[in-house]
């Protein structure tokens, strides 16, 4: 069996249990029949910008870059799913095509240092467009309880914005309703049910390895036990908080690329541990909940500093240990 038909099957439980609870949401408001069309649109937006990039790649990219950046239609379909499970509710058509054509385009620029690969996959940079084109600049006045620009008003924004802002907590949700996914969000990060599924055909079909994500959830509960107070919840409240959000499905589906593929078991233990404590430290004192985002971007950064940090100390010891040149003898 292929991996791409491997990927598909694993991911369907989350796909599928997320659009329920999308339904299930908006159930209340009359706007349940337009989910499955807004899921559709956007696969549509993603199919044409990930045909138009394929056309531009391999009729220009391809020709007047190194073999470096070599990709395969097989990585526009990886990217084009996963950014289909992270994009918020809400984004129009337009925004998903445009973000994921830049996206692709940026996931092409790659820095190669000995046998590692720097670089941003195509779902990742999407999402990086996306945030940037819709920075959640959040402000008190223009608070509203069931929308905002980036996040459809998930449990996370609401608790960033009553922690930062001293507004009316909301009411919380149950630890069974937030493993369910009963609240709004992508369709990638609310049903945790779903996620747990999708872990487990990950791991029998052999597509992941259970121990850097079980290390990136002891990083984030050491983060949350420095930083709880500034998150605003209390220190028993550890999984409730991280049962919010795309935290889980960032680490399940986001931490293996053609990166970390180059990288031993403990240096991805490492980069995962990374992504746990930050994750939680930019939800802790960052007034918008792209914790996420930002901490595979910022851990990825950080490994090339290490790494290139450890080539110059290597090369500066070699260097005061080589013998000295005498032209004459």
């Amino acid at each position: 069996m292929k991996i791409i038909t491997k990927f598909i099957i694993a991911i369907v439980p989350v796909m599928v249990l997320g659009l329920i609870n999308q339904m299930l949401t908006y159930q209340p408001t009359g706007q349940d029949d337009r989910v499955l069309i807004f899921f559709v649109g956007k696969c549509a937006a993603i199919a044409l910008a990930g045909g138009l990039f394929y056309l531009i790649y391999y009729f220009y990219i391809e020709k007047v870059t190194a073999k470096l950046t070599i990709k395969s239609t097989r990585d526009i379909i990886f990217s084009g799913i996963i950014f289909l499970c992270i994009v918020p509710y809400h984004i129009a058509y337009l925004d998903v095509f445009v973000c994921f054509l830049i996206g692709n385009l940026i996931s092409t620029v790659k820095i190669k240092h000995q046998h590692y690969l720097f670089y941003l996959n195509g779902a990742i940079a999407s999402r990086l467009v996306l945030f940037i084109i819709h920075l959640p600049m959040i402000h008190y006045s223009q608070y509203h309880p069931d929308i905002d620009g980036i996040s459809s008003a998930t449990p996370l924004l609401k608790l960033a914005l009553t922690h930062h802002f001293d507004l009316t907590p909301h009411s919380s949700l149950s630890l069974k309703q937030l493993f369910l996914g009963q609240w709004q969000g992508s369709i990638g990060e609310t049903s945790k049910l779903g996620l747990c599924l999708s872990c487990v055909l990950l791991r029998s079909l052999k597509l992941i390895k259970i121990l850097p994500i079980l290390v990136g959830l002891i990083a984030s509960a050491i983060s949350y036990a420095l930083f709880h107070q500034e998150i605003g919840l209390p220190l028993n409240s550890y999984l409730s908080f991280i049962l919010m959000g795309g935290f889980i499905f960032g680490l399940i589906f986001m931490t293996s690329d053609l990166f970390t593929s180059r990288l031993s078991l403990l240096q991805r233990c490492l980069y995962v541990m990374c992504i746990g404590f930050l994750c939680i430290t930019y939800r802790a004192f960052l007034p918008f909940p792209e914790g996420m985002l930002l901490a595979i971007i910022s851990s990825q950064a950080i490994f090339a500093l290490a790494v290139a940090g450890k080539h110059l100390c290597s090369e500066i010891w070699k260097h005061n240990l080589s013998p000295p040149h005498h032209p004459l003898l």
